[in-house]
């Protein structure tokens, strides 16, 4: 299984303490920490798909879903220069 991007809520009790220990444990288990809401609710995740179960059974999450994030292709702007003479 390769690696995926996961979207995680986690309830509004949860602790700052709890909150560290969840990103923790994503980088413990080889994951990566894509993104962070500043209030400190949401996070989104790059991890094993077979981790997605360790992940939902940490009593602060309250959902773990599949996201896809794929870059939007950039524009080719060509510029020309006046000759000032």
């Amino acid at each position: 299984m390769g690696l995926e991007n996961f979207i995680v809520q986690v309830n509004n009790r949860c602790s700052r303490q709890e909150f560290a220990s969840i990103i923790d444990n994503v980088r413990k288990a080889g994951g990566e920490i894509v993104a962070q809401l500043p209030d400190q609710s949401t996070l989104i995740i790059t991890i094993e798909s077979s981790l997605k179960k360790q992940i939902e059974a940490m009593p602060p999450v309250e959902l773990v879903g599949g996201i896809q994030i794929q870059p939007k292709p950039l524009r080719r702007i060509q510029v020309r220069q006046r000759s000032t003479q």
